[in-house]
């Protein structure tokens, strides 16, 4: 039996108010509603315990998005190994800096890892939320901290910059060091320069010369970068550097030398720092993975969710808006 004119409408403003109460309700859990954790680094910076500080391990990786399974593999990996103490993540934790994307990064941190791990902010963090969601759940995007004499400095260069206020502040950082560190440490998301031939995914050229300008005046003594999807490690302008992007991304390509699941384990003894790479097997299909993690973090992600909405809300009052039009005033 077809619907009458007064029921099609009426039918629509339902829809229509269903759709607008979704939209007040995404915007509460966006904006009012308790965020997966608080000051995060500053907080897991204070769980750090080194009984000597001249003999000690750590573990970094780098670009866990788009993964669970992966991802778990080397959060356990990493929870076996007594000598690491702490961990750095170098970013592009997740696809898209949402309340949901980070409660599954940091829900998979707490249920299979038990040693502090703070961050570092990639690229992908500034989607979404941006900045101040970011720094909402894990507190300033740039910092440092000291064990022993090794200083570890922590950059945000997730815009391809790093503006004058953190430049200025880098090279006090530094500049302090001199007198208080054997190792400076640097960690950050987008490499100076990409090791590939012919590829380009890091910073602009004046950035990266600034930057390791400042890197070689105050003696950095190794590099660590994310971004690119698997491993490399070399020296820029005689600065050692390694590239860890191995956490669960698709991987960049097929070469096996480079391409492949992985963290570093870093070890500072007696003033000599080691660092070695270390493969994680990875469970079932890799394409499985990507899927599971990608229909999970868009299905239930409030800006998709809220732009669907839109469009429905549209949707339905643009044919009204429409015919009213045709009709004509006052008809």
């Amino acid at each position: 039996m077809p619907l009458t004119e007064a029921r099609r409408i009426s039918l629509r403003f339902f829809v229509l108010l269903g759709a607008l109460g979704a939209i007040l309700g995404l915007e509460f859990y966006e904006h009012v509603c308790a965020l997966p954790a608080t000051d995060w680094n500053t907080r897991n910076l204070s769980r750090i315990r080194i009984k000597d500080p001249h003999d000690f391990s750590f573990a970094v990786f780098g670009d866990s998005q788009f993964s669970i399974y992966a991802f778990e593999s080397l959060l356990r990996d990493i929870d076996q190994d007594p000598e690491i103490s702490f961990v750095i993540a170098l970013g592009d934790m997740v696809h898209s800096g949402s309340k949901t994307s980070y409660s599954l990064f940091l829900d998979l941190i707490q249920k299979n890892l038990h040693k502090p791990l703070v961050t570092v902010i990639g690229n992908h963090e500034l989607k979404g939320g941006g900045y101040p969601l970011y720094t909402r759940i894990f507190g300033r995007p740039y910092y440092s901290f000291r064990i022993g004499r090794t200083c570890f400095l922590i950059l945000d260069d997730a815009a391809r910059k790093l503006n004058l206020k953190e430049r200025s502040w880098l090279e006090g950082e530094l500049r302090k060091s001199r007198d208080l560190c054997d190792h400076r440490l640097v960690f950050l998301h987008i490499p100076l320069y990409d090791p590939r031939p012919h590829e380009y995914h890091c910073l602009p050229e004046k950035e990266a010369k600034f930057l390791s300008r400042v890197f070689r005046g105050y003696g950095v003594s190794h590099v660590f970068a994310g971004h690119i999807h698997g491993y490399f490690h070399g020296n820029w302008n005689g600065i050692p550097y390694t590239i860890t992007g191995g956490a669960g991304a698709r991987l960049y390509g097929g070469d096996p030398r480079h391409f492949f699941y992985h963290y570093l384990k870093v070890k500072v003894i007696n003033g000599v720092l080691d660092v070695e790479v270390k493969p994680i097997f990875v469970p079932g299909p890799k394409w499985f993975d990507h899927t599971l993690y990608f229909v999970y973090t868009y299905l239930f992600d409030p800006h998709w969710l809220e732009a669907a909405l839109w469009m429905i809300v549209l949707g339905l009052i643009f044919p009204l808006i429409w015919k009213k039009f045709r009709k004509g005033p006052g008809k």
